[in-house]
């Protein structure tokens, strides 16, 4: 059974670009600074309140489970606004007339026609439907026209590549051409796939990293693809070697129907092999032949950048050693499943990525002579830029191309899958970098060449970076080393490493860099030369920087929290510079809870100021989400009191909202019994002529809540004079004055 995620989907209005963290992920649209890359993006929620949504998505992408999910989220609340939510899947009809039934026999829509409120009604799974219903869009219109539509508010959902024009022009007919919204289901975010891995008993960043470094984020980024990879994992942290057949089982995942589509019971005209030979070849003609779409409309002209599906068919392929013809049907089969997207008569790849992988396998057997990969790939005698990506897969699957890539292009080879080959290819790449870097080529100062060093690693590493890093050597020259080193888990050289970190006499930027990755691959010994480096009170910009990797490295396993109060603890750190962010956001998490009380009470006579831009109110806000956990220790109980006691008074705020996420979740305070046991310790301590309890109930932390109103009278009564004043802001501030002094009277 598939586990279900509890995943807040989002859609972007049909037609829109979406901006992809890697060209893959959706920009959390909740989060504070993220939201601004696709501010056209909504949820169902939102749209709910349009008279009409086509609610479009590739296959597998979850319209069914999201729709379920925001339906029952949404029911109690449009019930208590007199509104009603019906949700139909059409793919379960039997005929018909079974749409008739169901609808009247849905108690939603029962209850709406004989009121007066709103029917907001979802049909889903049109394209579950269609094959055996053709003619359900006609019937579907027919239904709707007989509807009461100034009091619905209708959503129908379709696989895109399915969609039925005709439904939609009846759509605008009845709901007006600017009432019908189109909308497609947008990708995954990283926190999603973070959630997915959690679920599954993995550790999500691990998974995340390991999907990185594998360039499978489009596959991530899919559901369909991303219970693949979850599967195909190693101890949550590694896939395996081969990415090729990773790749072949993502496409054949998305060619073929999902076990639980109704669809997955009619037999399809091609096996998997088959439907990959046919993609591949639609994949060779729409890269080699510069096209971005299969064009279905027979009729009508060509646009440009489209080739016509009638001139995608003919011939044959060959599979297994046998060949079957292709013909335009078979064609359509394929640009009907998830590797594509439609819009109008035109069917687009999903992702660039799995277009170039086709290609490639397309080309991989006998059939194709090298110098025919030639005429393809080059122009001018290097790789066309936009066929590096196919070049780079059969770079993986041929060694003939890999050798002519090699010694005419082998920048290309950084982004092919080199766990196949032989050792003497990722050390003729290495020198091929070194070279580079001699030439002070741009090329090794590129953004993201570190993530593409990591597949260079091999046994003879070592020996070729170990004389790069001596002193006499140009500074490109040992930057790129480390680099290597770092890329590669230290390749053996850790302990060189430490010594360019500690050495005061070597250019601080070497320095940075061989520390930077100490904390992820140096051993207990390597760390604990680093105390050094990290346990003093902090420098400049450049010089936080590097303290900051080795803090990273020696906390908490090598330094004690009394050595960082005593040391980093002499000065305060913006986050904007490296070592206020590792005290904002990760000194923290490996803080003893035996540390806390002192840790809270050297925070309240330091830095009680709750400040959204200082290291230290950072670490702050971090030890306070962490101690309310603990509220039934009494010690750390009255520290805790202490510290929110001098923020209340001195600077009328529990947290800085300007460091709060959009999202509130980030901020909760623990269960009702801390929460309450924290406010009897802390409030006694607002004592004044000003009462400044109410501050307690300030976003985006509130200590108290509504639900803790009783809590709040108990105390307001049994308040000592000097201390009534703040219970009484609090009850008053949770609720109406009247019903409150009638409380405190009784």
């Amino acid at each position: 059974m598939k586990k279900v995620y509890p995943w807040p989907r989002f859609w972007s209005p049909q037609g829109a670009e979406l901006t992809l963290f890697s060209n893959a992920y959706l920009p959390d649209p909740e989060d504070a600074y993220a939201r601004f890359h696709n501010q056209n993006v909504s949820t169902f929620k939102a749209m709910s309140a349009e008279k009409c949504n086509v609610l479009l998505g590739d296959g597998g992408m979850g319209k069914s489970r999201s729709l379920d999910r925001d339906h029952r989220e949404l029911g109690l609340a449009w019930d208590s606004q007199n509104e009603h939510g019906a949700l139909i899947d059409l793919g379960r009809l039997s005929g018909y007339g079974d749409l008739d039934v169901r609808l009247n026999e849905n108690a939603a829509v029962q209850k709406w026609r004989k009121g007066d409120g709103i029917l907001h009604l979802t049909l889903d799974s049109l394209d579950e439907a269609l094959p055996s219903l053709p003619n359900l869009p006609k019937v579907l219109l027919g239904v709707l026209e007989s509807l009461p539509k100034d009091r619905l508010r209708f959503s129908i959902a379709c696989r895109s590549v399915l969609w039925s024009p005709f439904l939609g022009d009846g759509l605008k007919d009845l709901f007006g051409p600017d009432a019908v919204r189109p909308w497609r289901l947008a990708p995954l975010r990283h926190e999603d796939v973070r959630v997915a891995a959690a679920m599954n008993g993995l550790d999500g960043d691990a998974f995340l990293r390991a999907v990185a470094d594998k360039n499978v984020e489009a596959m991530a980024a899919h559901p369909l693809t991303l219970d693949l990879l979850l599967r195909s994992v190693s101890g949550g942290i590694a896939f395996p070697d081969d990415l090729t057949q990773l790749y072949e089982r993502g496409c054949k995942t998305f060619l073929l129907e999902p076990p639980d589509s109704s669809r997955a019971a009619r037999p399809p005209r091609m096996d998997a092999d088959q439907m990959m030979a046919v993609a591949g070849r639609i994949a060779c003609m729409t890269l080699f032949g510069a096209t971005t779409a299969v064009e279905t409309n027979e009729v009508d002209a060509c646009p440009e950048g489209a080739v016509r599906v009638g001139n995608v068919a003919g011939g044959s392929e060959t599979v297994r050693g046998a060949p079957f013809g292709v013909g335009t049907l078979d064609v359509r089969e394929v640009i009907s499943s998830g590797l594509f997207t439609r819009a109008g008569s035109q069917y687009r790849w999903i992702h660039k990525s799995f277009a170039e992988f086709l290609a490639a396998y397309h080309l991989r057997g006998d059939g194709t002579s090298l110098s025919q990969i030639r005429k393809l790939l080059l122009v001018a005698g290097q790789i066309a830029p936009a066929l590096s990506g196919v070049a780079a897969w059969l770079a993986g699957m041929r060694d003939d191309v890999l050798t002519e890539i090699l010694q005419i292009d082998p920048e290309v080879l950084l982004e092919a899958d080199l766990s196949k080959c032989a050792a003497s290819v990722q050390a003729e790449l290495v020198e091929f970098l070194f070279r580079q870097a001699e030439a002070e080529s741009p090329f090794v100062y590129q953004w993201g060449l570190f993530w593409k060093l990591k597949k260079l690693n091999h046994p003879g590493l070592k020996a070729q970076l170990e004389p790069r890093l001596d002193a006499s050597k140009p500074k490109a020259v040992r930057k790129l080393a480390v680099e290597v080193a770092n890329a590669c888990g230290g390749a053996g050289l850790l302990g060189k490493l430490v010594d360019i970190a500690l050495d005061g006499n070597e250019q601080l930027f070497l320095r940075i860099d061989a520390a930077a990755w100490m904390s992820e691959h140096a051993t207990s010994g390597e760390k604990d030369r680093l105390r050094p480096l990290a346990l003093k009170a902090g420098g400049d910009k450049d010089e936080q920087r590097i303290q900051a990797y080795a803090l990273a490295a020696v906390w908490s396993s090598h330094a004690t929290w009394q050595e960082v109060r005593d040391s980093v603890g002499l000065r305060d750190y913006p986050q904007t510079d490296a070592l206020g962010r590792f005290l904002a956001h990760d000194f923290i998490e490996g803080l003893s809870e035996s540390d806390f009380a002192d840790a809270l009470r050297w925070l309240a006579q330091k830095y009680p100021n709750p400040d959204a831009l200082s290291g230290w109110a950072g670490a702050a806000d971090q030890l306070i989400l962490r101690a309310m956990n603990r509220m039934d220790d009494a010690v750390i109980r009255t520290a805790l009191a202490d510290l929110l006691a001098a923020r209340i008074t001195i600077h009328h705020m529990v947290f800085d909202s300007r460091g709060a996420s959009s999202k509130k979740e980030g901020y909760v305070l623990g269960p009702a019994i801390m929460r309450r046991l924290l406010a009897s310790e802390l409030v006694p301590r607002l004592g004044g002529k000003t009462p400044v309890g109410w501050l307690l109930l300030r976003d985006p932390a509130p200590l108290l809540l509504e639900s803790d109103l009783e809590f709040a009278i108990d105390e307001w009564k049994t308040a000592v004079p000097a201390i009534g004043p703040n219970w009484e802001s609090i009850v008053g501030a949770l609720t109406n004055w009247d019903i409150a002094f009638g409380a405190r009277q009784n």
